[in-house]
């Protein structure tokens, strides 16, 4: 038997419990009754689906993008970085003392500034985590030993 394990960005659109959920229309698969409804959520998915998910399943799966592991902010990195539907994802700490500093994923294949040439040598670019400093410059970036253990990454933007 295989394990998986799952990443992906959502959007909570308000509380609901299954009553509510399935007067609205959506799935709950037998989850409450009508005189004991289960909370959960309304969520909405990345391509525009919608669903309701019950509150204890919910928990175990997502966690808030405002207080991340720095594991958790690599994968939202990467799943913007590798799925050109998804907007670019940038992510920063709570910690940082800088203004206005985040990372993001860098493609340097569908970065303007390289030319044709440099692109078409095959194992030139490799994609790369860049910064953007608090004046303002962007720099490749490297995490220290606080930012891999710490708990307050965020999505900015």
């Amino acid at each position: 038997m295989e394990k998986f394990i799952g990443v992906k960005i959502i959007t909570v659109i308000r509380p609901m419990n299954s009553t509510e959920a399935l007067n609205s229309g959506y799935r709950t698969n037998g989850v409450g009754t009508m005189y004991e409804p289960e909370p959960g959520y309304e969520v909405l998915y990345e391509d525009g689906y919608k669903s309701w998910s019950p509150k204890n399943v919910f928990e175990k799966a997502y966690r808030r993008t405002d207080g991340m592991t720095f594991g958790l902010a690599i994968e939202a990195l990467k799943l913007s970085g590798n799925d050109k539907t998804i907007p670019t994802v940038k992510v920063a700490r709570k910690g940082w003392n800088g203004k206005g500093m985040w990372i993001s994923f860098v493609d340097p294949y569908n970065n303007k500034q390289f030319t044709l040439e440099e692109k078409e040598i095959e194992g030139t670019f490799l994609p790369y985590i860049g910064m953007k400093t608090a004046d303002g410059k962007y720099v490749p970036w490297l995490a220290s030993q606080t930012d891999i253990l710490a708990e307050d990454w965020t999505i900015v933007g």
